[in-house]
């Protein structure tokens, strides 16, 4: 059982290599290769059950004239064999419990001794600290895929920038985005309509990371190729938002702002 950290509740966890041998074990004889299983909505509180007792206190529980259901929780009640004795220890990290250890019916019917509690406290002590390295490995290898991803993300919001406003005699044109910490899907863009027509675009894509990057580009060029040659911003957006509609994800969709600058009329049509 490994201890759920948010609410302190155990669940069951069945971890074995592949070509490990488990005698004994959910009604499995010597031969049998058993392979890494994580039993769905198998939950003990702290305290219920022997786990949840040696959870809660911290301490090795052993009993060897197991007579009483209640006292192991559901989980036991398919199971293919009869649980005549368990012996049950904490997985400590500085004195944090991250799960516990439990062994049933020993060998031959023979009772568990103190020896065996020491040498199951024993091999409890390397399987925590092994656990703990393992779920950190986990939290590292994690940041550093977020962090890989955040980065792509920024590649590719910023490659569909402008890089640099349009020159137009008359007028002076800027634009200036400033990412946040979280790389989102914010965008803007400048699209030559016709020769006396430019069209001017401020957009925000739901969401962050990698993900809103891809749809910002997505959306970028579906209104890019409705607007070139399309003198109404209207028209634009509805096409446009028909395309992206069709092509967007549940919980995915873009915010924008789309006008075209008539140069000579100087007038700005939403």
């Amino acid at each position: 059982f490994l201890a759920d950290e948010e609410s302190s509740r155990l669940f069951l966890a069945t971890m074995a290599k592949s070509q490990d041998k488990i005698p004994h074990s959910q009604g499995l004889s010597s031969t049998d290769s058993v392979r890494i299983v994580k039993p769905e909505k198998v939950w003990l509180e702290p305290g219920k059950g022997i786990a949840g007792r040696v959870a809660k206190d911290k301490k090795s529980l052993l009993v060897n004239s197991v007579d009483s259901k209640e006292r192991l929780n559901r989980i036991y009640e398919d199971c293919r064999f009869e649980i005549k004795s368990i012996l049950c220890v904490p997985l400590l990290v500085k004195d944090k419990v991250i799960g516990v250890i439990q062994v049933c019916n020993k060998r031959k019917d023979v009772i568990f001794k103190k020896e065996d509690e020491h040498l199951l406290v024993s091999f409890a002590v390397h399987a925590a600290i092994a656990i703990e390295n393992a779920k950190l490995y986990q939290e590292v290898a994690e940041k550093e895929r977020m962090k890989k991803e955040l980065e792509i993300a920024h590649r590719l919001q910023t490659s569909l920038l402008p890089d640099n406003p349009p020159q137009i005699k008359g007028y002076e044109i800027g634009a200036m985005s400033v990412p946040a910490t979280e790389v989102g899907g914010d965008f803007y863009d400048f699209i030559d309509v016709s020769e006396a027509k430019i069209g001017f675009v401020i957009g925000d894509v739901a969401g962050k990371g990698l993900p809103a990057a891809l749809f910002m580009a997505v959306s970028r060029s579906f209104l890019r190729a409705e607007a070139i040659g399309s003198l109404e911003a209207k028209t634009v957006m509805e096409k446009t938002n028909r395309l992206i509609s069709q092509d967007a994800r549940e919980g995915m969709f873009v915010t924008a702002f789309y006008a075209i600058l008539d140069i000579p009329g100087k007038n700005l049509r939403l």
